[in-house]
């Protein structure tokens, strides 16, 4: 605990201030306390608070480093010092005016305060070592930050001032003598360590390819698994195959702990927890998997880089990462017989679509593996996995990767598989696009109308239109389509509205008759459910009829034109 009596005037003083700000922070956020410059001065000030919002002065802190009181002998010399900041203080006119020292004020000096305020309509408070012993207990941070300060004065006596981490620097100048401590006592092993929360994680590392020859080391434990079944398998297959992740066994299954070697490393404990980590070797190996299927089909492969590999007593684990976000995990027996296992994480977004596409192929393929030949870094392996456990890709997937390949084929435009398909829009246009491509005619999704501006002449075609409604065929010779972030160049494009009519077509009508409709915007909307048709013309017949198709995709409702009153989907002639 602080002895605030024993504290010298800069640290009384900084104590007060924190124990006040603090204070305030925590119990009246309305207010806010201020040190002002100058603090010891003549100001009469040390610390004022304010209301947050009006700056309405609400109290005076005058701080006097006192630790004998001003009675008696010191008074001669300290009164005056406390009369001159009163008087200083009361210029401000504040409410209230608390004088703070570090012993408690006795009777006599209360007395002689009270003197020297009785022509001021101020109210008196006095702060003394009860009253900052008693704030110290509701702030103990406060304290622990000012013993900190008296121990690194300490440290500097006897050169150690980077023992009181005063800074960044100092911590790693501590750390790094640590280190040479610790590495120190071993010529054959060298310790990395860190902090978590309290816990000392270490990690011996050989210095020299022969260092468990002239120093072996070794830990010995005693688990029990009678209640833990699943632990003791996992524990098993780490042992039996090494394991990408850690094995974790909990203080109800270590009974005993040994570490056995030089005095630096042997220890013993009764229990504990013990997290184990299989060694693993990062690689970079090109990797190829070519798949037979059991039914006739034909043979897929698939190609990438294996990453990492693991191995124990009986095989080894094989981590590889292919095309189009494809990442397989195989446990494998060194003699490639037995349980044959792989983990399959299929993670499409941001692959191209080409690449995607093969990987649905390669799995589907995958899924009736027959024979399976892996080459991974030049060295070949050949095995028959009995249960492939592929991933089965939905028709709706499927379905889109084929039309966005046919847009790329015709357009020369590049996708990268969507993070997200969700959006029924982006999936609709995506068909029609590829339909528009293709020489077929489907309806465009979520747009009710089309707009044009009059150049001015009214012709027979057009009064008509205004007048009745009907058909109308439009078009654009260099129609362009943003589709999941990629610009998709159409060229001529036709929109057909078997029919439509105009709003507002009177006004309109007029305006032509009058000769003042050109530039006027007009929009032609399909009547009731109808929608409006695109397609582009047959270089070889750009006459001939174009039949209306349906969107035809799985899980999507059809347009409206489509369906009948009951909601089902329809399809007129």
């Amino acid at each position: 605990m602080v002895d605030v009596l024993k504290l010298d005037r800069d640290e009384f003083e900084k104590l007060v201030e924190l124990l006040i700000l603090r204070m305030y922070q925590r119990n009246h956020p309305e207010l806010v306390a201020t040190p002002v410059d100058g603090r010891g001065g003549d100001g009469g000030i040390d610390i004022d608070v304010r209301v947050k919002k009006t700056n309405q002065l609400v109290k005076i802190y005058q701080l006097k480093h006192f630790p004998e009181g001003f009675s008696g002998a010191w008074g001669k010399s300290r009164k005056p010092q406390i009369k001159k900041s009163f008087n200083a203080a009361m210029k401000e006119e504040p409410p209230v005016w608390a004088l703070v020292i570090p012993r408690n004020i006795s009777v006599s000096e209360r007395k002689w305060v009270t003197t020297i305020s009785n022509t001021h309509k101020v109210r008196i408070e006095y702060i003394g070592e009860t009253a900052l012993n008693s704030m110290l207990t509701d702030d103990p941070d406060v304290a622990d930050r000012i013993e900190r300060n008296a121990h690194r004065e300490a440290l500097k006596v006897v050169a150690r001032d980077s023992a009181a981490l005063a800074d960044s620097h100092a911590l790693m100048d501590e750390v790094r003598r640590l280190s040479e401590k610790a590495n120190a006592r071993s010529a054959f092993w060298g310790m990395n360590f860190s902090v978590d929360g309290g816990a000392i994680m270490e990690t011996i590392y050989a210095r020299r390819p022969d260092a468990p020859d002239h120093e072996p080391l070794a830990i010995n434990f005693e688990a029990d698994f009678t209640d833990r079944q699943e632990l003791r398998a996992d524990w098993q297959r780490m042992l039996a195959y090494g394991s990408f992740t850690p094995v974790v066994l909990p203080a109800d299954v270590i009974k005993k702990f040994q570490k056995v070697g030089p005095d630096w490393f042997a220890s013993s404990s009764d229990g504990g927890i013990l997290e184990v980590h299989a060694t693993r070797s990062d690689r970079s190996d090109p990797t190829r998997i070519r798949v037979r299927p059991r039914t006739p089909g034909p043979a897929r492969s698939i190609s990438g880089t294996t990453i990492w590999s693991t191995a124990g007593t009986d095989g080894g684990i094989v981590r590889m990462t292919l095309t189009g976000g494809l990442t397989m995990t195989w446990t494998l027996s060194f003699a490639l017989e037995g349980d044959i296992t792989v983990n399959i994480d299929f993670a499409p977004p941001g692959n191209g679509i080409t690449d995607v596409r093969n990987a649905i192929a390669f799995l589907e393929a995958f899924n009736d593996a027959g024979q399976i030949a892996m080459e991974i870094g030049g060295h070949k392996i050949d095995m028959t996995i009995s249960r492939p456990g592929g991933i089965e890709i939905s028709q709706f997937v499927k379905e889109l990767l084929d039309d966005l390949a046919v847009i790329e084929r015709e357009t020369g435009a590049r996708f990268s598989f969507p993070s997200s398909l969700e959006d029924s829009h982006e999936r609709i246009w995506a068909r029609v696009l590829r339909a528009v491509l293709e020489g077929r005619c489907m309806l465009m999704p979520g747009v009710s109308g089309l707009n044009f501006t009059l150049e001015g002449t009214l012709s027979e075609g057009m009064e008509n239109l205004l007048t009745s409604g009907g058909a109308i065929l439009a078009s654009q010779a260099d129609y362009e389509h943003e589709l999941f972030g990629e610009t998709v160049v159409i060229g001529e494009l036709f929109a057909y509205m078997p029919a439509a009519h105009v709003p507002d077509s009177a006004a309109h009508l007029a305006a032509l008759k009058a000769g003042v409709g050109r530039g006027r915007r007009i929009d032609i909307e399909p009547i009731e459910n109808a929608g409006i048709r695109v397609y582009r013309p047959r270089p070889d017949n750009p006459d001939s009829a174009i039949e209306l198709e349906p969107w035809g995709i799985e899980g999507l409702k059809e347009h409206p034109e489509l369906r009948d009153e009951s909601g089902a989907e329809s399809i007129a002639s």
